[in-house]
C-alpha cells in the first residue's frame, strides 16, 4: 500500500513540469504597437489565443513595403521573438509617357513616393484633358490624362472668322483644320480703314481679337488760291490802274504808297487812304485813277 502510494507521487512529479511549462508556453495578445510602419495581419487581429509556436503574419502599413526581414514572429516559451520585418515609403516610380505630356514634380526630382502629387502639363499647341494632378498612391500612380491637339475650326474660307466691310487676304486653306499658332489676315473695303492688328492667330484660347474697319472721313476741297496783293504800287505819271473790288478792302486795310520821281506821280498815305476810301462805294468792277504830283 505504501509502495503504491510513493509510485503514484513520483509520477505526479514527473508530469508535473510538464503542465507547469504548458501553462507557460501561451502568449498574450499579439502586439499592436510595431515600429517602423509594421502591422498584424488581418488574420492575427482577429486570433484569441496564441498557444507556443504559434507564428502571427505582419504586413507593412499603407503606403509602405516591405524592404528587409522576415514578415512573421514565433510565441516562444510564452514570448514573441524579435520583429525582424523593415518597412519603406512606397515608391511609384516614373509615371508612363503619355504623347506631348510632361510632369511637373512638387517635391522635386524625388517627389514619386507615397502621397506626392505631381502636376500634368502639354506641350505648347495641345489641351490638358482629363486629371490635372496625379498622385502616388498604395496601389500606384492615381490620375489619368491625356493631350489634345489645339484647333481652331475647319480650313475653309465661310468658316473663318468674318470682318465687318473687309475681307480676307492670307489664311493657311491648304489643311483640314486651323491648328495653334496659324493667322489669318484681313484688309478692308474701300473708303474704310483697319484699326487693330491685321492678323489674328490661333491661340489655346480660340482666335486672337479681329480688327475693326473704320469709315474714313471725307477730306475737304481745297480753297483756291489768293494772289497775292502787294501793298504798295508804283504806275507812271499820267497812266491809269486798274484794280479788283475784291482787293480794295486789302488795300484799304495797309497804306498805299506810291513814290514819284521824274514823270511819276504819288498818293502820300492819307490821301490814298481817301481815295480808297471813295473807291470802295463805286459799283463797278474796276476803277481808274491817276497819280497827282507831289
Amino acid at each position: 500500500m505504501v509502495r503504491a502510494k510513493r509510485s503514484m507521487l513520483q509520477s505526479l512529479m514527473t508530469l508535473a513540469p510538464f503542465f507547469l511549462c504548458t501553462v507557460k508556453a501561451e502568449c498574450p495578445t499579439a502586439p499592436t504597437e510595431l515600429d517602423n510602419n509594421v502591422i498584424l495581419s488581418d488574420e492575427a487581429v482577429v486570433q484569441n489565443e496564441f498557444p507556443d509556436g504559434s507564428v502571427v503574419k505582419l504586413e507593412c502599413d499603407n503606403g509602405y513595403v516591405p524592404e528587409e526581414g522576415n514578415n512573421t514572429i514565433t510565441c516562444d516559451s510564452g514570448s514573441w521573438t524579435k520583429v525582424e520585418l523593415r518597412c519603406t515609403r512606397k515608391n511609384c516610380g516614373p509615371p508612363k509617357v503619355i504623347p506631348h505630356l510632361t510632369f511637373e514634380y512638387q517635391n522635386g526630382e524625388n517627389g514619386t513616393y507615397f502621397r506626392d502629387r505631381i502636376r500634368a502639363i502639354c506641350e505648347p499647341g495641345f489641351q490638358l484633358v482629363g486629371s490635372g494632378h496625379w498622385q502616388c498612391l498604395n496601389h500606384g500612380w492615381k490620375g489619368k490624362s491625356a493631350c489634345k491637339e489645339i484647333m481652331c475650326g475647319a480650313a475653309q474660307l465661310d468658316t473663318l472668322p468674318a470682318l465687318e466691310n473687309g475681307r480676307i487676304i492670307k489664311a493657311p486653306l491648304d489643311k483640314e483644320h486651323i491648328q495653334f499658332g496659324d493667322s489669318i489676315q484681313y484688309s478692308c473695303s474701300d473708303d474704310y480703314h483697319l484699326t487693330g492688328n491685321d492678323t489674328i492667330k490661333c491661340t489655346e484660347n480660340g482666335y486672337t481679337e479681329l480688327p475693326k474697319c473704320e469709315v474714313t472721313a471725307q477730306r475737304p476741297s481745297k480753297t483756291p488760291k489768293k494772289e497775292p496783293i502787294e501793298s504798295s504800287v508804283s504806275v507812271s505819271k499820267g497812266a491809269a490802274i486798274a484794280v479788283p473790288v475784291l482787293a480794295v478792302f486789302f488795300i484799304v486795310s495797309s497804306l498805299l504808297i506810291c513814290h514819284c520821281a521824274g514823270n511819276r506821280g504819288s498818293y502820300d498815305t492819307q490821301e490814298g487812304s481817301n481815295k480808297m476810301g471813295k473807291l470802295t462805294k463805286r459799283k463797278s468792277d474796276n476803277f481808274q485813277d491817276t497819280c497827282m504830283e507831289h
